[in-house]
């Protein structure tokens, strides 16, 4: 509720390191998507940086109890300030936003349901979509002394996909892995 009457800054939930890296990664895509959006500090970041004719889509349900998402609210607010590219807000939830979907995805960056069920449903769900030489960011993926574990959904997910065929550990910083999909 603070930071939707604007008494505090919204909430990140990743670092600047990780920002960076997804600024670098997300750079130019015509097709970007977060799963998972929060308060729309990475939805930020991303529209800053995608083509200018691009569209960022950001899948998150905003749902509460009392039917209002201080979230929500807070989300749309910050990523209406940034005038580049187009927003598409899904109001779902990842797997349910994935039904029909057909457009190639440039970015994709995985930051919803971290148990290892739910992210890897967004991989197996997801990942199919990401263009040749696209690639998929995970969150809270790498190994962090009292923050994640080897059985940290995101974590365990990455370590099996380090032999997947036709995917490469592109880059890193702090907890977030990005993975790249090879070309051609």
């Amino acid at each position: 509720m603070w930071g939707f009457m604007r008494l505090r800054p919204p909430l990140s939930e990743h670092t600047e390191a990780e920002a960076e890296l997804l600024r670098r990664h997300a750079q130019g895509a015509r097709c970007a998507v977060e799963l998972g959006v929060a308060e729309g500090t990475s939805a930020r970041e991303l529209r800053q940086v995608i083509d200018g004719h691009g569209t960022l889509y950001l899948v998150d349900p905003h749902r509460s109890r009392l039917g209002l998402s201080f979230a929500g609210r807070i989300a749309r607010r910050l990523v209406r300030r940034i005038k580049r590219g187009r927003v598409v807000w899904l109001r779902r939830f990842s797997h349910e936003a994935v039904q029909g979907w057909q457009e190639p995805i440039d970015f994709l960056f995985i930051d919803a349901d971290h148990s290892y069920e739910g992210v890897s449903r967004d991989w197996r769900e997801w990942a199919p979509h990401v263009a040749p030489g696209g690639h998929v960011a995970l969150h809270d993926a790498q190994l962090v002394e009292g923050w994640t574990t080897p059985e940290t959904g995101p974590v365990r997910l990455v370590a099996e996909l380090r032999d997947a065929p036709g995917w490469e550990q592109r880059d890193a910083a702090d907890t977030m892995v990005v993975l790249r999909r090879w070309p051609g």
